[in-house]
């Protein structure tokens, strides 16, 4: 370990070492050492976090991997062929995408104008 990064954890934005940032991991208060030798998938990491009421800012990111992953499933169901990288490409931008539209407001308030 080299350093550590302030506000540098993607989950908390807490105190993050390099050697997790470089492993992908959040900080060790959101999954501690125990947890890691287990992970092999980023859903791992998002079942974990979510077990233990710890999921913070990888929230929407762990929602748009879970829709992957079902997407993939229903595609060899009806397909019985797995979907090729660009085609899970555009199911992450798809569901990204409409993530961030159920987001916004509806309508915005339209401000009165001062000229």
């Amino acid at each position: 370990m080299l350093f550590y990064v302030a506000k540098g954890c993607p989950n908390c934005k807490g105190i993050i070492s390099d050697e997790r940032l470089a492993k992908e991991l959040p900080c060790k208060k959101c999954l501690p050492e125990k947890e890691r030798p287990s992970l092999s998938k980023f859903s791992d990491i998002c079942e974990i976090l979510h077990s233990q009421n710890s999921l913070k800012d990888l929230k929407p990111f762990c929602e748009v991997e879970k829709k992957v992953e079902l997407f993939k499933k229903v595609f060899k169901n009806i397909l019985n062929i797995f979907p090729s990288s660009l085609q899970i490409s555009w199911a992450k931008r798809f569901f990204w995408e409409n993530l961030l539209l159920s987001l916004l407001p509806l309508e915005q308030e339209k401000q009165p104008s001062v000229f």
